[in-house]
């Protein structure tokens, strides 16, 4: 089986800028297309920080961008299956407190809950909380990737 994997990291989607991704799809695609190969299926994986402050917003422009980037290559390759998975890297977070104080607290309340399951899955959902916008794009796609418990992952 042939597989064409295209890696897009670090996009940092933003609102309210000149983020120049959204303009390049068509040239993002010809890229991608542009394989000698004749594939039996394609994967394009969002591999982190896919919105720059982890905005709903900067996930919408995610979306449309992946879309248009989905259409096109569709148009290339119309009789191969195209998946679209992601993870989420430090950006893909909001909270209100963005200090040192906030991080090391979710981190030292972190270790205590792991030698206790029911506190685990309470700071887990806690740390998650601030990915919310994450996970709902990553429910857009093909594949929710990740190594959190499927129940957060689909909830």
């Amino acid at each position: 089986m042939k597989v064409v994997l295209a890696i897009l990291s670090d996009i940092h989607f933003s609102v309210g800028t000149t983020h120049p991704i959204p303009r390049r799809v068509d040239a993002i695609s010809a890229a991608i297309a542009s394989t000698e190969v004749r594939p039996n299926a394609m994967v394009l994986l969002f591999s982190g920080d896919i919105a720059n402050k982890g905005k709903a917003e900067e996930y919408a422009i995610a979306r449309t961008f992946l879309s248009a980037l989905h259409g096109r290559l569709t148009q290339r390759f119309p009789e191969i299956k195209i998946h679209s998975l992601s993870v989420p890297g430090n950006h893909d977070l909001e909270h209100e407190d963005e200090s040192e104080d906030f991080r090391k607290t979710a981190v030292e309340g972190g270790k205590e809950s792991m030698r206790n399951p029911k506190r685990n899955l309470f700071y887990l959902k806690q740390l998650l909380q601030p990915q919310k916008s994450y996970w709902e794009f990553a429910k857009t796609l093909d594949f929710c990737a990740t190594s959190t418990p499927t129940m957060i992952c689909n909830s």
